[in-house]
Order: C-alpha cells, then structure tokens, then sequence
C-alpha cells in the first residue's frame, strides 16, 4: 500500500506543478481589459488635446523665429559685404518662401538661403489681433514683399516699423505671432492669443 501511495504521490506532483503553472499564465478576464482600456482612454481624452496644443505653440514659435533668423542673416550679410541686401517674401501655390536674394535678381533661387511656410504660414492681417497693443508710437504697417538693408544694417523702405504676422491656417484658436521690423533693422518676436493683446517674447 505505502509503494502504491508514494507512486500515486509521484504522479501528483507534476499535476499540481502543471496546475500552478497554467495559473500563472492565465491572462486577463474580460472585466479587467474593459477596466484598463476605460482608463486609458479617460486619459487620452485629457492627454491628447494637451499635446495637440503644445505642438501648435511649438510650431507657431518656431515659425516666427525662422523668419526672425532670416531677417537677422539678410542685414548681417549686409553689413559684412558693405552693400545693400533684399530680403524677400514670395507666395506660390499657397506656401511662403522667405530668404536672402543673394545675386540681387529679385527673385529665390534654388542656392539661395531661404525658408518654406505652408502650415504655420504667413497670414492675412485682418485676422490678426490689433497691434496697438504692441506700444509702437506709431502703428506698424504690414510687411513688404522685399526688405532692403544697406551697409549700416538699416532698411532702405520708407521709414517704418513693419510687420508680419503668422498663424495656423484656419485655426485661430491656437494663437498668432508677429515678427516686427524696425526701421534700425532690429527685430522682435511677438505672440497672441486668437482676439487678445500682443506680448513680446524675446
């Protein structure tokens, strides 16, 4: 009897193992995945919009900046080479380009140094807050299709703050920036929320 028990006892033993074993690996219930994706999904519900908004900011303040940098290159390019430097604004098929005429042809060519904006992009000024809030003494005008600098770092255009407003087309709600011009040639960057007040961000 006592042989009979230990073998019996023996053979046991592997079916309590393997009983454990398919325990342990027996995923989850039904309940629980309904429990997890609810969660999941509360969050992205928070998370999403977020991000979504963060990104446009980024967008947005890296466009301005570009345009900024652009400026800055034109009149330092100026000033080193002691001759006058266009920096222009073209339109085509929607998308902006802005860069540095380097030959003075007046027009982009493809080894000029430029940059493309098709969304963010430069944007009609009607839609723009009102720049009375940027402090001006007087109010800037909207920006020309070509800049001139000459060897001193100023602009040759009629004496004037000038200008140029960006934005997500189509959607307001994500704000505006500015990029204003002044007549030295030194440049600021503004930001705006959809019908605010323009505040200077560097």
């Amino acid at each position: 009897m006592a042989g009979r028990l230990s073998i019996l006892g023996l053979r046991r033993s592997p079916a309590r193992g393997l009983s454990n074993r398919q325990s342990a690996r027996r995923g989850f219930s039904v309940t629980e995945l309904v429990v997890v994706l609810s969660l999941l999904l509360a969050v992205s519900a928070f998370a999403v919009p977020s991000f979504l908004h963060s990104w446009r900011t980024y967008e947005l303040n890296s466009a301005a900046t570009q345009i900024a940098n652009m400026l800055k290159f034109t009149r330092s390019e100026a000033i080193r080479l002691n001759s006058t430097e266009n920096c222009l604004m073209v339109q085509r098929a929607g998308v902006w380009y802005v860069g540095a005429d380097q030959d003075g042809n007046g027009t982009l060519d493809a080894g000029e140094r430029q940059i493309i904006l098709s969304n963010p992009s430069i944007v009609d000024p009607s839609g723009a807050p009102d720049p009375a809030s940027m402090g001006y003494p007087t109010l800037p005008q909207n920006f020309l299709p070509s800049i001139t600098f000459n060897s001193r770092g100023s602009i040759n255009n009629p004496p004037a703050i000038y200008v140029i407003y960006v934005g997500e087309v189509g959607e307001p709600q994500y704000g505006f920036r500015a990029v204003t011009l002044m007549p030295s040639g030194s440049t600021r960057v503004w930001t705006a929320p959809g019908g605010g007040t323009w505040s200077s961000i560097n």
